[in-house]
């Protein structure tokens, strides 16, 4: 004798085939590392060491990436490598040369410099 299966029945059936399907394709199919957002996460922590790594991570996907170089830029700042952050905002000038206040945070962090 088969079992029989009601329409209620037969429908969440296939919403769990349906769902169990979903899961396996994001399994295959996820998306890339969001390196930029760890970073952010990371130094909201104060844990730069690594937000430097994860911005990295980012501008080798995309080197005009300018969330990620604004973003390694302050994370050199707030490490105190003051060499290394003034090259990140140069990057995003180049980028966007409108951005009028990353501009003159540059021009004072060099009349600061020796």
């Amino acid at each position: 004798m088969s079992k029989s299966f009601s329409s209620p029945q037969l429908a969440d059936a296939k919403r769990a085939a349906s769902a169990q399907a979903a899961d396996g394709l994001k399994l295959r199919f996820s998306l890339p590392p969001d390196h930029f957002s760890r970073a952010q996460a990371l130094g909201a922590k104060g844990r730069l060491s690594e937000a430097v790594r994860e911005h990295q991570a980012a501008l080798k996907a995309n080197d005009k990436d300018e969330r990620s170089l604004r973003g390694l830029g302050s994370a050199y700042n707030k490490q105190g490598a003051m060499q290394s952050a003034p090259q990140c905002f140069e990057q995003v000038l180049q980028l966007r040369p409108d951005a009028s206040a990353l501009r003159q945070w540059l021009d004072k962090a060099k009349a600061a410099q020796p």
